[in-house]
């Protein structure tokens, strides 16, 4: 069995410079067009080898990995908001329930004096009819008094004119 320390690997730098004489274009056309470029390249057991395509695939890989990193956050973040819309929905619910007691009290509050309103407007309207009532009576009683006083008053001239004329 080997031990940790044996498995170490080594990295190898590679350095790549520009060619010194061209390449035709017939000949190699990958190493024509990528001729001039300069490049620095690790390799270790798990790469070998070393190629434009390897390092594309690389990077590629790479971008990979930080764009599943950040959908990950984005994830966390949605998390987040949708604890947050959570919390604000139940915050409104218990607004709305507030606001509906606090109406249906101001409606009881409401029904409450349009009744004490009506009872005081019966109220007053019976007074006002019981008055009513008895100015009529008095006026009526008024009325009858004076047609006895009238009538008194005529039968006395009568009883005078009779005492005259015999």
């Amino acid at each position: 069995m080997l031990s940790d320390e044996s498995r170490k690997t080594e990295r190898i730098t590679v350095k790549i410079l520009k060619s010194k004489k061209a390449v035709r274009l017939a000949d190699d056309f990958f190493q024509n067009v990528n001729g001039e470029t300069f490049c620095e390249v690790q390799l270790d057991e798990n790469n070998p080898n070393w190629s434009v395509f390897q390092d594309i695939q690389t990077k590629v890989d790479q971008r990979s990995e930080e764009i599943v990193k950040e959908a990950d956050e984005h994830k966390v973040v949605i998390e987040q908001l949708r604890k947050h819309t959570e919390k604000l929905k139940e915050d409104l619910d218990a607004k709305y329930a507030e606001i509906v007691v606090l109406y249906e009290d101001g409606v009881k509050k409401l029904t409450e004096m349009q009744n004490t309103f009506n009872a005081d407007q019966s109220a007053r309207k019976t007074a006002f009819d019981n008055a009513q009532r008895e100015r009529e009576q008095d006026f009526a009683q008024e009325q009858t008094d004076r047609a006895k006083a009238y009538e008194d008053e005529k039968n006395t001239f009568i009883f005078i004119l009779l005492i005259i004329i015999f």
